[in-house]
């Protein structure tokens, strides 16, 4: 399959609050590619990146849409995750998945929801976990690996997006979103459809790329400082095809908006440092951690 090919649609709302884009704050362009220590070299099509002033939501306008849906996903697993991260430990969802089994009160067999499972790591998590664990993956090669790694029933991990996917309401205790979040082209309809499979009571948690992490926020100021307009929030037409960020402040808004959830709890990840001398990585850690500025923000709702 070759470099998938894109319809540009206007938007005129922020996807989580409805705040009009004429109101939004433009933070720059953004490269179909990766744009390198100077963007003015690359060719490319560039789009613009909005930040909405009342929820904090990034996003592209005019949002680049594959002309086929598949197409960033209906590919070989070995194309999208290289392979430390095939092999990666369940691990990683073990702080998480912690989080919301002490905000349910858990008890074994509480019914889970992965969306977007990918290779199965959070659904064999969630299991290990003692959930009773489903999920769902729109990618048919990503699923086919997904049942070859977990050994479930195809009837456990369904072919389907969150978009079409049909369970009864009220069907879940735990819905979690594992680095899905920020590739789905209509956060809120996905929200209040996920938030509809919760029984009232139960957790959803994501975790998303942050609109205010401070490596980003600096290596904008250096393109500015270069004279260029170019920023390196979002991909939204290259790997990982990051459609959107969040802030906490997304979120709490989008609650008051509708009265669906409640924010119970939330975090930024401080991860790696990107694109600055070694030397300069624990100061850079420590203000992260003291301004919330960090990669990862990692979010837990209880549905009301």
């Amino acid at each position: 399959m070759g470099a998938p090919s894109y319809v540009f649609r206007e938007i005129d709302h922020c996807g989580m609050c409805s705040a009009p884009s004429s109101s939004s704050r433009i933070l720059g362009l953004r490269l179909n590619q990766s744009q390198g220590l100077n963007p003015r070299r690359k060719s490319g099509v560039a789009i613009t990146v909005h930040r909405c002033t009342m929820c904090d939501l990034v996003y592209s306008n005019p949002e680049p849409l594959p002309a086929r849906l598949n197409e960033h996903y209906d590919i070989p697993v070995e194309s999208y995750w290289n392979e430390g991260q095939l092999s990666a430990s369940i691990d990683i969802f073990s702080r998480p998945f912690s989080k919301a089994k002490e905000l349910l009160k858990f008890e074994p067999g509480m019914r889970a929801l992965d969306v977007g499972t990918g290779t199965g790591l959070g659904f064999i998590a969630l299991r290990q976990a003692g959930f009773d664990a489903w999920a769902m993956e729109p990618s048919p090669s990503f699923r086919a690996k997904a049942l070859e790694l977990t050994k479930a029933s195809e009837e456990r991990i369904a072919l389907t997006s969150i978009e079409e996917a049909e369970y009864p309401e009220n069907t879940f205790d735990f819905v979690t979103f594992g680095s899905v979040f920020e590739h789905l082209y209509n956060p809120s309809r996905a929200l209040e459809r996920s938030m509809n499979f919760l029984r009232p009571g139960g957790i959803w948690y994501a975790d998303v790329p942050s609109a205010n992490w401070l490596n980003a926020k600096m290596i904008n100021a250096y393109f500015k400082l270069i004279g260029t307009s170019f920023v390196t929030n979002l991909s939204p037409m290259h790997s990982p095809f990051h459609i959107h960020e969040y802030t906490h402040n997304t979120f709490e808004k989008y609650a008051q908006r509708t009265g669906l959830f409640e924010v119970v709890s939330y975090r930024y990840e401080v991860c790696p440092v990107r694109s600055f001398p070694r030397m300069l990585h624990p100061l850079f850690h420590k203000i992260m951690e003291r301004t919330d500025t960090g990669l990862q923000l990692h979010v837990w709702l209880r549905r009301l």
